[in-house]
């Protein structure tokens, strides 16, 4: 039962979770282990960030232009 490489239909519990290897990262939810994706760099954190303001900028921008009073 340490393996997390298992059939979509098996279900789990928390004892099994805890046998599993500590450097092969994974979640339990409901009964089934997914995978986990390692987490985003600090590079790429950075830039989503930046992208995120800018379209934010840009909507704030649009949305003044529609409000303008005639």
């Amino acid at each position: 039962m340490g393996n997390p490489e298992l059939t979509p239909q098996e279900r789990f519990t928390y004892r099994h979770y805890k046998t599993w290897p500590e450097d092969e990262r994974r979640e339990l939810i409901d009964g089934h282990a997914w995978a986990m994706s390692p987490a985003p760099m600090e590079r790429h954190q950075a830039l989503s960030w930046k992208l995120s303001m800018l379209i934010a900028i840009h909507i704030q921008k649009g949305l003044e232009r529609q409000v303008q009073p005639v």
